[in-house]
């Protein structure tokens, strides 16, 4: 994929993660908090995608003659999104990687991280299937709205918007550095 593919690749993600924010709000005016919920996730997952491209794109600004990007890298890339704990903007470290990190013990900050991470990966896992389908949980049938709150959705909706605004910056920014270096975007 050249520049101007990535470039598209990335304004279709961002455009993506806005309508899927904006149905998110639509729903959860007419109190669809589940589905709503959903929406809002997978608006963030698709931020995650631009700030991937977005990083791509900007190495054609440092390496003018960068060689194509291999699109299986991308695929791989954003198959690969919530395992790398992208989709976590404010969530902040744990306890134990903090103490892992002021006692000087990058093996064990590692370790703490990955733990992080596949806690993450394995709770917003519950939590999607959750918002869709009804769950057996300690041997009785649980619907959706039994599992996700109007406080979870609203906090998931914070996290997706944040990440628009940061996508948004980044997407002008990275734009406009290209335009600013090689007079076209």
């Amino acid at each position: 994929m050249n520049k101007e593919e990535i470039r598209m690749g990335m304004e279709k993600a961002f455009q993506n993660a806005k309508e899927l924010f904006e149905e998110g709000i639509l729903l959860k005016r007419y109190g669809k908090i589940c589905r709503a919920f959903y929406l809002f996730h997978m608006a963030t997952e698709e931020c995650a995608k631009v700030e991937i491209l977005s990083a791509e794109f900007s190495r054609y600004s440092w390496k003018p003659n960068k060689v194509d990007t291999d699109p299986k890298e991308l695929i791989k890339q954003f198959n690969h999104i919530e395992q790398n704990k992208i989709i976590a903007p404010g969530e902040g470290f744990s306890k134990e990687e903090i103490d892992a990190y002021r006692k000087g013990d990058n093996e064990l900050f590692l370790k703490e991280f990955e733990k992080t991470k596949t806690n993450y990966h394995n709770g917003i896992n519950k939590l999607k299937n959750a918002s869709l389908y009804v769950q057996i949980e300690n041997n009785q049938f649980k619907g959706p709205g039994e599992t996700i709150s109007e406080e979870i959705m609203i906090k998931e909706m914070e996290k997706a918007e944040k990440w628009l605004r940061m996508m948004d910056l980044i997407v002008r920014s990275v734009l406009q550095m290209d335009l600013n270096h090689f007079g076209t975007a």
